[in-house]
């Protein structure tokens, strides 16, 4: 209650115990610095770095559907967070329909126990303050996080690091005139690698193609059967 008396919430759990390495707390901070900033590939990435994802997980179609979600939910309450409006759940289900039907999320065990504390303690808060909003904190720690990290970044800068930088810079007229007398030559070629979405829509064409193909063969089938049970009726005549 505003005006109440300051107070601090001790979470003590006797069940089941979970350790965070060194690299799980780093990525975590990535996390943390991508809600913040609302970089959807960022937070896609760190997913990955924690073994979220099962192999050969389509991470852009991921990375689509987090950004949706980071534009949907951020700045809500706690309460709103708990329980989700059902029309929008539906929505954002016809819209990722095949990422649920693939499915290629899996949660490491260390996570399972983490999971658990945080869902327990998030309880205990949205009981005490409904109107709590949890983006307020987590959006001061992770510029924290952010301000930390590029301190830090700028201390291990050295000369050979900012020469790596500008490297590709000063390489790159030498590239432009081999890319010219290759065009010029005839031996420049280019590769297309289509995208994740374009990949679908080949495999869905692909497969009504199949289907249209088994219809055809189907009708012949019938069509030929038809036609020798007439020609012998007639012979028999």
């Amino acid at each position: 209650q505003a005006g109440g008396r300051p107070f601090k919430l001790i979470f003590v759990d006797f069940g089941m115990v979970g350790r965070v390495p060194s690299l799980m707390g780093d990525n975590l901070r990535k996390i943390m610095i991508a809600v913040t900033m609302r970089d959807a590939r960022q937070l896609t990435e760190a997913y990955q770095d924690l073994g979220f994802f099962l192999p050969g997980a389509d991470t852009e179609r991921i990375i689509e559907a987090q950004t949706v979600l980071l534009d949907r939910i951020w700045g809500r309450k706690l309460l709103d967070l708990a329980n989700p409006d059902p029309k929008e759940v539906q929505e954002l289900t016809g819209q990722f329909r095949d990422l649920l039907f693939d499915f290629p999320f899996q949660i490491p065990q260390d996570f399972i126990y983490l999971g658990r504390a945080l869902g327990m303690v998030s309880g205990l808060i949205s009981q005490l303050d409904p109107e709590i909003n949890p983006w307020y904190t987590i959006e001061k720690y992770g510029e924290e996080l952010i301000q930390q990290q590029g301190a830090s970044a700028l201390g291990e800068m050295s000369w050979e690091v900012l020469l790596e930088g500008i490297r590709p810079y000063l390489e790159m007229p030498p590239r432009i005139l081999r890319l010219l007398e290759m065009a010029e030559s005839g031996r420049l070629s280019v590769q297309q690698k289509p995208d994740a979405a374009t990949l679908r829509q080949q495999e869905r064409l692909e497969n009504r193609l199949n289907r249209l193909s088994w219809s055809i063969l189907g009708a012949a089938g019938m069509l030929s059967a038809t036609l020798l049970y007439i020609f012998r009726k007639n012979n028999k005549k």
